[in-house]
Order: C-alpha cells, then sequence, then structure tokens
C-alpha cells in the first residue's frame, strides 16, 4: 500500500485549505524546489489513485484542478 510522506501531506493538507495557491507559492512556503515539488506531486497522485480518488492536475500557469470529492474526503 503506498504511503504518503511527510511533504506529501504537508502539499496535500495546503491544497485543501488554499485550493487556489500557485506551485511557485507551495514551493516557496516550503522551501521545495521545482523538482522536488514535480516528485511530491506525483507521489501525491499516486497515493490518490490507490484510493481511487481522483488526481490533482497542475496547469501551465501552475494552478491546480482539485476534484471537489478529494476536498470533501
Amino acid at each position: 500500500m503506498i504511503q504518503l510522506d511527510e511533504r506529501g501531506n504537508k502539499i496535500l493538507k495546503e491544497l485543501m485549505i488554499n485550493p487556489n495557491i500557485t506551485s511557485k507559492d507551495v514551493e516557496k512556503k516550503y522551501d521545495l524546489t521545482r523538482r522536488q515539488l514535480g516528485y511530491s506531486f506525483e507521489k501525491l497522485n499516486d497515493w490518490l489513485k490507490s484510493k481511487n480518488y481522483p488526481i490533482i492536475e497542475r496547469t501551465s500557469q501552475g494552478n491546480f484542478i482539485i476534484d471537489k470529492t478529494i476536498i470533501k474526503k
């Protein structure tokens, strides 16, 4: 079973509290490089898939598209 690491957990919580945050803001807030965020984001989506939740998408502008079912959970 896939486990979410601490960083993935923080990012997920941040997106739930503040769904309009951008990738750049997440990078700054958690002192991450673009690559680190990308890696954590990939793991986060793998975890969501394993729970049969829709994945979180990221636009080319750095915004996140979060399905309402994830926010409810």
